[in-house]
């Protein structure tokens, strides 16, 4: 082949390898901000980000070499690690129908991480604070909504929160995944609103403020259990973080936390929807200490469950019973524990993720999942990110006081944030007001 033509042949491949790696890139973010939006919203829209993010690694010019990857982060091999245990605990599942549907739900695990290692994406700093406004304003969005049906109806729901029952979401959300959901955009908010001040962009950073005060506000009102636990536990840690980074700051820092959770306390004992949560979850743990029936007492309950799921782990502490035949084992366990409840939907289930990995895959699913949620501290960056500590907050709170793995939510939650907040870390040397 002639010199001049096989150099010109070379010059249009680079062309067209530039220019599929610049819609490749697009494809990337809108996949991105499909998952960011379809969490609170729509999981129609959720699917489809899922399938582009995957989409951009499998059409990638030169997706064998990237493969590579995978060997060298936490974020790609923990994740397929866990869904690893998950398929090979077919082996003694007995109900493989269930087993199927873990499966199923737990896909993302292995979709997301193969998908950012194949397409080898990038996010520029604007970008991922496109997101965060993305999946803020989604949260608010269904806020304003649940508000609007509040108001149509405020007797109903003041009594549901008298009775320290949650109130129904506007597009049918699970209350405990939206109180973290919820949480987490509060936090958000105030990041953006750092940022978009330190670069003067003041209709964004006010924008972000007004954004941010309207969803403490609905969460307050709405006065969900988890989402206050995990919006002022998250708080908390990133004060933590940010006044063990700067010593001189310790002391402001004290007087802060000091002064927040005086004014929480006010607000606890001024708004009677609060002031009845408090006392119906202090009700709840006397009923249970006394051995009564559970049937309205949701704390209660749930503490029985989290008993009885770690008796079902004892049964097999190396490898569980299987993560598909824990609600089994939990219903049979219950005919023995002195427990008396008739929700069979929290007595399917232990509602918290670290006791139901012990019971379905015992310390070896436990372990597989403190790798999973906690191996990017290993990352030194991400110890020093305030932001990071916050969703570490979320997370733990999440899993905590739910199954938050095992449902379709749970997953590209933990997925998504965990890529933009723990592995897309700023340039810039100081992170812990963002």
């Amino acid at each position: 082949m002639h010199p001049a033509h096989d150099s010109g042949v070379r010059a249009e491949t680079a062309f067209s390898d530039t220019r599929f790696r610049r819609w490749q890139n697009i494809v990337f973010f809108i996949g991105l901000l499909l998952v960011a939006i379809g969490l609170p919203l729509s999981r129609t829209a959720l699917s489809i980000g899922l399938a582009g993010v995957l989409a951009c690694g499998v059409l990638h010019t030169r997706w064998r070499s990237q493969l590579q990857i995978v060997t060298q982060s936490p974020l790609l091999w923990a994740p397929l690690l866990w869904i690893a245990a998950l398929l090979a605990s077919y082996v003694y599942s007995e109900n493989v129908q269930e087993w199927y549907f873990l499966v199923r739900i737990s896909l993302p695990y292995l979709f997301f991480p193969l998908g950012i290692a194949l397409a080898f994406g990038t996010l520029s700093d604007a970008n991922k604070h496109w997101l965060y406004a993305a999946f803020s304003a989604g949260l608010a969005l269904i806020c304003l909504f649940t508000l609007y049906q509040y108001l149509q109806n405020p007797a109903y729901y003041h009594l549901r929160l008298l009775q320290s029952k949650e109130i129904p979401i506007a597009n049918g959300i699970n209350h405990l995944s939206f109180g973290l959901m919820h949480a987490w955009a509060v936090h958000l908010c105030y990041t953006l609103w750092v940022v978009w001040k330190r670069e003067r962009k003041l209709t964004l950073a006010w924008g972000a403020v007004a954004t941010g005060v309207f969803l403490v506000l609905c969460l307050h009102v709405f006065a969900s259990r988890t989402g206050l636990v995990a919006c002022y536990a998250a708080a908390l840690l990133r004060l933590g973080a940010y006044a063990w980074q700067h010593p001189a700051a310790r002391l402001r820092m004290v007087a802060t936390a000091s002064i927040a959770l005086f004014l929480i306390c006010c607000v606890s004992i001024t708004i009677p929807t609060l002031r009845n949560k408090i006392q119906n979850s202090i009700t709840d743990l006397d009923y249970y200490a006394a051995g009564a029936r559970l049937d309205d007492w949701s704390l209660g309950r749930r503490l029985a469950a989290w008993q009885t799921a770690w008796h079902v782990g004892q049964q097999n502490p190396i490898l569980g019973v299987a993560p598909a035949d824990v609600s089994a084992a939990m219903q049979s366990k219950y005919e023995q524990e002195p427990f008396r409840f008739d929700d069979k939907a929290l007595r399917a289930g232990s509602h918290n993720q670290f006791l139901e990995s012990f019971a379905g895959m015992g310390l070896v699913g436990l372990g597989l999942l403190l790798l999973l949620l906690f191996s990017p501290l290993w990352i030194a960056s991400v110890r020093k990110q305030g932001l990071a500590w916050a969703f570490y907050g979320i997370l733990v709170t999440g899993c905590m006081t739910d199954t938050m793995l095992q449902a379709q939510i749970g997953p590209n939650f933990h997925l998504l944030f965990a890529y933009l907040v723990l592995y897309q870390i700023p340039a810039t040397p100081s992170t812990l007001g963002k």
